[in-house]
């Protein structure tokens, strides 16, 4: 006999589907509990992830307040997505505004995550505005002097004041806190002592706390610079070289870490303290100097000079501005029959001149004047153009002309004399010189002379020295005078010889 096939009963099929139900809530419920394990560890591990970030921001910037939007921004977390947000794993709440805190513990930073908002990365500094931190130079560590603005250098130490803002000075103070990346300091003081040896250039902030539980936090950067500058070169350009521009000098200086090079000074004054400076932020400084000697002084941004200014004396030497002279010897404007010899020389009291001799000409015939054009130059490079229409004034009287002089009087009054005159040579160059003279003679009184009808002697031909002279003129002469015995009687040469002027014998 068949046993007839028996089916799930409809109880039996709800049962089944309740047992499914309890398994698959048992699963699903250690699923979430996974998941939220997970999601909080990956929470926590977000949180350590910022703070950590957050020290480094603050060990590179100095800043102990900052938000995750800026961590990200700044490129010291990643973002979730590319818009740069940063989201709760758990809630996927956006993180970017949430406020990360920096606190110290000895010489390490540590940030702390706070669920306090602030997006604005300017409101941030506006509620610091409650809390300002000013800073004074100080020589004696107790005394404030000049005050300093933030992050400006300074050569003496600093006493930090934290001031409140006027709404909040009444609330009660529980603590202040300086602290830098070199130190940390709880007390209840509100002022603070910054020293150095040498140089500090760091962030400081001021956390104060008040009974109520509110902070406020204000930073500042203190720059003390103790180190004075140090020149290593000051080299002279062609310094043995004779030049006639300004000689350059080169400046190689360093302020080391410190606050930096501000300032130069090249001149007369000693002290440099009392020196007015060249502002120039370089390592290199050019200038260009005259003969002379100078002193150099180089100024720091804390307001540090080099140690020992009689250091660095220079003495610039060999710059000749000055063109040599033109010296000319032999000239004259007196006129001269002789060779006349006009030197052109180089005269330069500094460099001295290139022109080794003298440039020399003689003159020896006519010449008044004559014109030189000549170039010497000093051994700086100086030149000056000797170009003059120098003086000579030579004549050698090779142009003349001819003054005839009066003709004398006739050696005789008939029978044939003769006269004479002078011929005086003028020179036609310019000088008016007499050059010379020559006499011209020529017959004069060519007729012959008559005979006396009353001489007793001698006849018409001449030479009878009884021949009588008639004072008439009429009757020539020639006997008395051409008779010795004639001219021997009576009187001086006798009456007729005086009457004729015959010649004395």
């Amino acid at each position: 006999m068949k046993r007839k096939q028996r089916g799930f009963t409809i109880v039996e099929l709800l049962a089944v589907i309740v047992l499914l139900a309890i398994i698959t809530t048992i699963a699903m419920s250690g699923y979430n509990a996974i998941q939220k394990n997970l999601k909080e560890k990956a929470y926590e591990n977000l949180i350590s992830y910022i703070e950590s970030k957050a020290a480094n921001y603050a060990t590179d910037t100095g800043n102990l307040l900052t938000n995750v939007d800026t961590l990200v921004k700044e490129g010291y977390i990643d973002a979730d997505d590319e818009e740069g947000n940063v989201y709760n794993p758990i809630t996927k709440e956006n993180l970017n505004c949430h406020i990360v805190n920096i606190e110290r513990d000895n010489d390490n930073l540590y940030g702390r995550y706070s669920n306090e908002e602030e997006c604005e990365t300017t409101n941030l500094t506006i509620k610091n505005l409650n809390l300002n931190i000013e800073m004074y130079e100080t020589s004696d560590n107790v005394t404030k002097g000049n005050k300093i603005e933030n992050n400006s250098w300074t050569n003496k130490n600093v006493i930090l004041k934290a001031v409140l803002n006027e709404d909040l000075k009444n609330e009660p103070i529980k603590n202040i806190t300086w602290q830098s990346n070199i130190a940390r300091e709880t007390t209840n003081k509100d002022e603070y002592l910054v020293s150095a040896e040498q140089i500090i250039n760091t962030n400081y902030t001021v956390i104060v706390e008040t009974e109520g539980g509110v902070s406020y936090q204000a930073s500042v950067v203190v720059k003390i610079d103790k180190q004075r500058p140090v020149i290593y070169e000051a080299q002279i350009e062609r310094e043995n070289d004779w030049v006639k521009e300004d000689k350059k000098l080169n400046i190689s200086a360093s302020d080391g870490n410190g606050s930096g090079i501000s300032g130069y000074y090249v001149g007369n004054e000693q002290d440099c303290t009392k020196a007015t400076f060249i502002e120039q932020e370089s390592n290199n400084y050019e200038t260009a100097l005259d003969n002379g000697t100078y002193y150099i002084c180089v100024k720091d941004k804390a307001g540090n000079y080099t140690e020992d200014v009689s250091h660095y004396e220079l003495k610039i030497e060999k710059v000749d501005k000055t063109a040599p002279e033109c010296i000319w010897t032999g000239e004259s404007t007196v006129w001269t029959k002789s060779d006349r010899t006009i030197t052109l020389g180089c005269k330069d009291e500094e460099s001295g001149c290139v022109l080794q001799n003298e440039i020399t000409k003689i003159y020896n015939s006519n010449t008044k004047t004559d014109n030189w054009n000549y170039e010497i130059e000093d051994k700086a490079g100086n030149k000056t153009t000797c170009n003059k229409d120098v003086d000579v004034y030579v004549d050698k009287c090779t142009s003349t002309r001819a003054s005839y002089g009066s003709w004398g009087s006739c050696s005789r009054s008939c029978g044939g004399g003769h006269k004479s005159r002078t011929i005086t040579y003028y020179s036609t160059f310019g000088s008016g010189f007499t050059c010379g003279s020559r006499s011209e003679s020529t017959s004069c009184h060519t007729s012959p002379c008559e005979s006396d009808s009353g001489s007793s002697s001698g006849g018409s031909s001449g030479g009878g020295g009884g021949r009588s002279c008639k004072k008439d003129g009429s009757s020539s002469c020639w006997g008395c005078c051409d008779d010795p015995e004639t001219r021997a009687t009576g009187g001086k040469y006798g009456p007729c010889c005086d009457w004729c002027n015959c010649p004395y014998p």
